[in-house]
């Protein structure tokens, strides 16, 4: 029951968060597929003028050097990635509050300004319309 009800919450903000999400996770995906060539590319051109035992061993070494420094890079990302869409939830969640907020005032004020004829009592009482406030 708890989950459905938290899943219910969660979707519209996972839908709305689409629009920064998509551009994010494509950017971080092409800059991934180029780490990843770059590190073939560089474990062939270490393979291609050499061979024997030696060159095969040097070329892994280089090979895991280049796995570490990606793994590195995709660390600092993910955790970029992280703050931004952090970041994105908590405004979501502060704009939900506000409107939550504007929603309930709006209410508040149209109750109040109800004009025209109001049962008390079983007797038919002239309302007078509550007062407008003017901003500016």
């Amino acid at each position: 029951m708890m989950k459905q009800l938290v899943k219910r919450m969660i979707r519209p903000l996972w839908r709305a968060s689409a629009v920064i999400r998509r551009p994010v996770a494509a950017r971080f995906d092409a800059r991934i597929q180029r780490l990843v060539i770059q590190a073939i590319d560089a474990s062939r051109g270490a393979e291609t003028g050499r061979s024997g035992f030696g060159d095969s061993a040097d070329a892994s070494v280089r090979i895991e050097y280049s796995l570490g420094a990606l793994h590195e890079k995709i660390d600092r990302y993910s955790v970029e990635v992280d703050l931004v869409l952090n970041t994105l939830v908590r405004e979501i969640a502060r704009l939900q509050y506000r409107l939550d907020e504007v929603e309930s005032r709006s209410s508040r004020e149209c109750l109040s300004r109800s004009v025209g004829l109001t049962l008390v009592d079983g007797e038919a009482v002239e309302s007078s319309p509550a007062p407008v406030s003017r901003v500016g």
